[in-house]
């Protein structure tokens, strides 16, 4: 079974000062056949971008509605990233030389200048990079579970569950926290007793300051709702009967949900409140880390929820409403120079 690695990339990412921008008009881009195509969200417009018949993939639009990355097939396989104008003029194209990435599976903008972009080293591990779309520079290789990458708005972090062990149970299986590259929970010297299992992926805070998740206890069965502060601490310990050096990032919140919780969760965040609900969007709970506190969720938690789930839903099937009867796939839509609506 392939293993996808997505990207999660928060709408605040998308804001950059200035770039140029286009007419906010919402717009989408999309695949057809072997090419780029783009149209205006009635419609109007269907716009052929590109017509050198290699096959492609991923069109995303730039934050300023003017440009498009997208991936195209290479001699190498599935190894190239290109940038074209919203008028189908080329600007770059790049070959992505990265020795542990099999093929590039999802990418999206960082900012107005850079790249991200992922794909699976193994069926159970991903890597994500970061490319600077004027140079060509890769930076920033991260390996991790794949499908748990999350961006920071501010994009200075990325979170991720650590590189999955191959050949252990669910039982034996000891899973961590990363962000850039750092293990930070459970801590080194908790390795030793701790197995932990995540429920969530990790939701940033809209400060980037602070990083919140649903673990599970897999020797107590116990899940609890943890808040982590972004700012890494450098700490002396004893792992393993040896001295080492370790960054952790210092826990804000660890408070217990029960004892009958399995399925995997969702985790955002409302205001300073950090809200956990099931996969299919129903809110479950609410925790306040100013106050340690935890209750059921509230009705205007529900609608903060509920409201922007809403909107992204509708955005999403209308763009694929319309590109499925232009015959295309994997739409992209574009609705200011503000904010990008990521649609897959």
């Amino acid at each position: 079974m392939r293993t996808y690695c997505h990207i999660a990339l928060l709408a605040a990412q998308a804001a950059l000062s200035g770039q140029p921008t286009a007419t906010a008009v919402p717009k989408v881009v999309f695949v057809k056949g072997t090419e780029i195509y783009s149209v205006s969200e009635s419609g109007d417009n269907l716009t052929q971008l590109t017509r050198d018949g290699l096959a492609k993939g991923l069109p995303r639009w730039a934050p300023d509605g003017a440009r498009i990355a997208y991936s195209s097939e290479s001699p190498r396989g599935w190894r190239r990233i290109n940038v074209t104008t919203d008028r189908g003029e080329r600007l770059s194209t790049f070959e992505i030389e990265q020795d542990g990435m099999r093929f590039i599976e999802d990418l999206g903008w960082l900012d107005g200048t850079h790249v991200l972009f992922g794909g699976s080293a193994n069926p159970w591990n991903c890597e994500l990079s970061v490319l600077d779309s004027r140079t060509g520079d890769v930076s920033e290789s991260l390996e991790g579970t794949c499908d748990t990458f999350v961006r920071s708005p501010d994009g200075k972090f990325t979170a991720y569950w650590g590189p999955e062990g191959m050949g252990f149970s669910a039982e034996e299986r000891r899973e961590s926290l990363e962000i850039n590259g750092v293990h930070v929970y459970p801590y080194v010297k908790d390795t030793e007793d701790c197995a932990l299992q995540f429920l969530s992926k990790p939701s940033w805070s809209a400060d980037s300051q602070r990083l919140a998740l649903v673990d599970r206890d897999v020797n107590t069965g116990i899940a609890s709702v943890t808040v982590l502060n972004s700012n890494l601490k450098q700490e002396n310990v004893v792992a393993y009967g040896r001295k080492v050096v370790v960054r952790r990032a210092p826990v804000l919140m660890h408070a217990a949900l029960g004892s009958n919780l399995e399925e995997k969760m969702e985790v955002h965040w409302v205001g300073q409140l950090v809200v956990v609900s099931k996969e299919d969007g129903e809110p479950l709970f609410q925790a306040d880390p100013a106050h340690g506190t935890i209750q059921p969720a509230t009705a205007d938690a529900l609608q903060s929820l509920a409201a922007p789930r809403a909107r992204a839903a509708q955005l999403k099937s209308k763009a694929a409403d319309l590109v499925r009867k232009l015959g295309g796939r994997d739409p992209d839509i574009w609705t200011g120079p503000q904010s990008t609506a990521p649609t897959n």
